[in-house]
């Protein structure tokens, strides 16, 4: 019988003339020493460590860092009583209009340190609400993605769309340095469910969110001349570029059919890196690496340059299930990429383990 592996991975992908991948352990320690390859003589200590939430479920979801080294922490709680600040934009835990405990996003700034919130406060109307990721630009301005399914989450005068779409939308918000105020709020979505799972921004502070949508009415804006993939009857891969003030859609287009665009990046010349996974062949292939869907789940890389042009559009993976959670860029424009494998035949490049 056929053995199936279950296996992380972490790829980095070269560009140059061309695309070339190559696979590395995860390296944890800084420094090896002469018995053991993953030993190093460098003492760890904990920093600090704490609970935060109160008497029902709290999960954070979306951890970021601004240039102080303050932490921003952001994610879903069923506590009515959940830690806030005084002068946070919104205190009081909102119920459904029955009274039932939902779910309501939060935003929460503690000291690097871990010794103080500077701010915390609720996200969310009278429906389920729940944040994924979070951004800090240099400013200390936040920016929020996530899922709603509220008709009265707040949104923001000029914000690109103040109403609900469906049964659950994306919201994407940025909130002021000192959590008081939202600086623009929005709702982003068609008849059915959408997920936002990510957010990154660019050097004009515009926001590029992918996630993935049950509706085939999502509103598209595609780039003049762009190949670009129609829904399915299924759920679909996303991604949207919203301008830096919230009112507008630069771009807005499906990835993937019978996907999810789980995360994005954003490198030196604002093109956008997108990761997510597939579970078929409708993919746009432009430059790939590999233009055929290898079978089950496949992972995707997709990039985008800053006016939403493909760049290059691969599958990546074997003929078991594979899938991409998060990406990120090095110094010189590499990406890296991490995710799972539930089989042997899955590519691999160097090291081996």
């Amino acid at each position: 019988m056929k053995n199936f592996i279950t296996s992380l991975f972490i790829a980095i992908i070269l560009l140059f003339t061309g695309l070339m991948i190559s696979i590395y352990p995860i390296q944890l320690v800084p420094n090896f020493n002469e018995t053991s390859e993953f030993a190093t003589s460098r003492d760890y200590r904990l920093q600090f460590s704490t609970f935060i939430g109160a008497e029902s479920s709290d999960v954070i979801l979306g951890v970021a860092i601004d240039t102080q080294g303050d932490i921003y922490l952001t994610g879903r709680t069923e506590s009515s009583d959940f830690p806030t600040t005084e002068g946070a934009f919104d205190r009081s835990y909102n119920r459904d209009t029955d009274g039932w405990r939902i779910y309501d996003a939060f935003v929460m700034k503690i000291s690097g340190d871990g010794q103080n919130i500077i701010y915390s406060t609720f996200l969310g109307g009278t429906g389920d609400d729940i944040a994924y990721d979070i951004k800090v630009d240099e400013l200390g301005n936040a920016y929020i993605v996530g899922m709603t399914s509220s008709d009265n989450f707040p949104t923001t005068k000029d914000a690109y769309d103040r109403t609900s779409n469906g049964c659950e939308d994306c919201f994407v918000t940025k909130l002021s340095p000192d959590g008081s105020s939202l600086l623009f709020s929005t709702y982003f979505g068609g008849f059915s469910d959408e997920v936002a799972r990510s957010v990154a921004l660019d050097s004009e502070e515009n926001c590029i969110v992918v996630g993935e949508a049950w509706s085939n009415d999502l509103p598209i804006i595609i780039p003049d001349s762009q190949v670009h993939q129609s829904p399915s009857d299924s759920c679909d891969g996303f991604v949207f570029k919203l301008s830096d003030n919230g009112s507008r859609l630069e771009y807005s287009m499906y990835l993937c059919a019978n996907g999810r665009a789980s995360d994005v990046a954003i490198d030196s010349q604002d093109n956008a890196i997108i990761v997510g996974y597939i579970k078929s062949s409708g993919l746009p292939r432009v430059n790939p690496l590999d233009g055929s869907y290898n079978g089950l789940y496949d992972v995707f890389i997709s990039k985008l340059n800053a006016t939403g042009h493909y760049i290059f559009s691969t599958f990546f993976g074997g003929p078991d299930h594979d899938s991409a959670h998060a990406v990120t860029i090095g110094d010189t424009d590499e990406i890296y990429l991490v995710g799972l494998t539930l089989g042997p035949q899955f590519p691999i490049v160097g090291i081996s383990n």
